[in-house]
């Protein structure tokens, strides 16, 4: 077989420069050093990509099309990513990550619902940020990972609880239609420390480890009521300071008046 002659080469491209279409399996582009800067091709999955190098051949931004969807990739000077945007099935996802490639910070949206994601050093999240359709909520993260507090907002009602290390609800604040509701509860998720809303009289009620009223502090037209109650939940004393005089009783077990200041 007869050697191809250069000149029948250089024919051969320019019939096919003509014709305004090259085909091939991959293109790379060098620079006067020979180090590649550029590569456009497709992987063995069948998916193209391009890569863009820097000055030491090191990839440094991607450009790929998979069956999952799209991809652009940032690298640094370490060919470490860094920084990526995702097109997938469930919506956009912008991810930024620290040099341990792991990610610090997500921004994503599914079905019109959004996400911002905060993380620390190792990749445990911290901080939790969503806005979707039915509203919208706010979290705080431990070091572990836990939920340590959540602020949410639903239907015009704000809502923050307040969780120990072992994931327990130990207070929450919630604000339903213009009203206010303090409350502390207990290891066992039993309420001790409860403000009711200031509809008619504001109050304030501490309990036991039961929940049943140990002492409960309300502010009336006249003046604060203060009321001591025994371990059964049962009033045993209370103080009235009206605007004109105050007043101390004491009860039984059975509820009764056993004694009142005497009349002067």
């Amino acid at each position: 077989m007869e050697r191809e002659s250069l000149e029948d080469r250089v024919s051969k491209l320019e019939n096919i420069l003509a014709g305004g279409v090259i085909r091939a399996r991959k293109y790379v582009l060098e620079d006067e050093t020979g180090t590649t800067r550029a590569e456009l091709a497709v992987s063995r999955d069948g998916a193209p990509g391009l890569w863009l190098c820097d000055k030491k051949g090191k990839p440094r931004a991607a450009l790929t099309v998979s069956e999952e969807g799209q991809s652009l990739s940032l690298c640094d000077q370490k060919g470490k990513t860094r920084a990526q945007l995702q097109v997938g099935k469930d919506g956009p996802l912008l991810t930024l990550c620290n040099e341990k490639c792991k990610a610090n910070v997500m921004l994503s949206m599914v079905e019109g619902d959004g996400a911002l994601s905060l993380s620390d050093g190792n990749g445990k999240l911290r901080v939790l940020l969503m806005a979707a359709k039915g509203g919208s909520g706010l979290s705080l993260h431990d070091k572990g990972g836990k939920v340590r507090a959540k602020l949410a907002m639903a239907k015009g009602e704000l809502g923050l609880s307040l969780t120990d290390e072992w994931g327990k609800v130990r207070a929450t604040l919630g604000l339903p239609e213009s009203r206010a509701e303090l409350a502390g509860y207990d290891e066992s998720g039993k309420p001790c420390v409860r403000r009711g809303p200031p509809v008619a009289e504001p109050e304030l009620s501490l309990n036991n480890r039961d929940g049943k009223p140990s002492a409960m502090l309300t502010l009336t037209d006249d003046g604060p009521e203060l009321v001591l109650f025994d371990g059964a939940g049962r009033a045993r004393a209370g103080l009235r300071l009206p605007s004109d005089s105050g007043g101390l009783e004491l009860f039984d077990d059975k509820g009764r008046r056993i004694w009142s200041p005497p009349e002067c």
